[in-house]
């Protein structure tokens, strides 16, 4: 029997669900089709379980009766709570890259595009997958992510991989901004840190439950781009406006005289 996504017994959530783009990630390589689409229930809810109760709370048990199933049936898909968990942070950043890579690797854009372009991609991924991400910041700032195991070892692998490629590339599009002009000089590893921590922030302040449409979604995603464009450039003008005239836009606003 596969998972059943419906929950018994465990409530409904507050938080609005977002199936996210799973694929085989360190673990569970060989399965596809419909025991895919049923891990990435599995996924979901306990992404939910982890964000509202923390790892020490959480059970399986908890997670099959959200999902209205047997503990038993979890460990077809995972031997341990320690490797659901760490999958669900694996999923977190795996989603952040697959929506942001091509965007960045974009030879017809320029630096601040790119970068602009990257950003709202990345946060409207938090947006929508806020529960993982929320999981994977607690992990990250609680030093949760040990690999005591083989299994968790690769996890942690994988995390890191993900981690260092998102913010290598990052840094090679403002580096790549300031010789061409489009950003101010400063020294880089503060430069890509800043708009990292201006990315990253948003999942500690965003609440799905008041700002879950997409339209405040994507208002909320341009405004973090806008902001972190500026805040790389340098100009008098507003903050939204100097990212337009980074970004070459039309209809900019003058600044006002001394």
């Amino acid at each position: 029997m596969d998972l059943d996504p419906a929950a018994e017994g465990a409530g409904p959530s507050a938080y609005p669900k977002t199936r996210a783009k799973v694929l085989p990630l360190w673990e569970t390589e060989a399965r596809s089709g419909p025991k895919m689409e049923a891990r990435a229930h599995l996924l979901e809810e306990a992404a939910i379980a982890f964000m509202e109760r923390g790892f020490a709370a959480t059970t399986l048990a908890y997670v099959a009766q959200r999902m209205g199933t047997t503990k038993g049936q979890i460990y077809h898909y995972y031997r341990s709570k320690s490797d659901l968990y760490f999958d669900v942070v694996v999923g977190a950043y795996f989603v952040v890259n697959d929506k942001t890579e091509q965007l960045a690797a974009r030879t017809d854009l320029s630096p601040a595009e790119r970068l602009h372009y990257m950003a709202v991609a990345h946060a409207q991924v938090i947006m929508k997958t806020w529960a993982w991400q929320r999981v994977a910041l607690e992990a990250t700032q609680h030093q949760l992510l040990v690999g005591f195991t083989p299994r968790e070892g690769r996890a942690l692998a994988r995390i890191t991989e993900f981690r260092d490629d998102y913010e290598n590339r990052l840094s090679m599009i403002i580096a790549e901004g300031m010789e061409k002009g489009q950003f101010s000089p400063a020294p880089l590893v503060f430069a890509t840190k800043a708009a990292l921590g201006s990315l990253n922030w948003l999942t500690v302040w965003y609440d799905p439950r008041k700002s879950s449409g997409s339209e405040a979604q994507d208002s909320i995603a341009h405004r973090i781009a806008d902001f972190i464009i500026a805040g790389l450039s340098s100009s008098n003008l507003s903050f939204r406006d100097t990212a337009r005239a980074a970004l070459g836009l039309p209809g900019l606003q003058q600044p006002n005289g001394p």
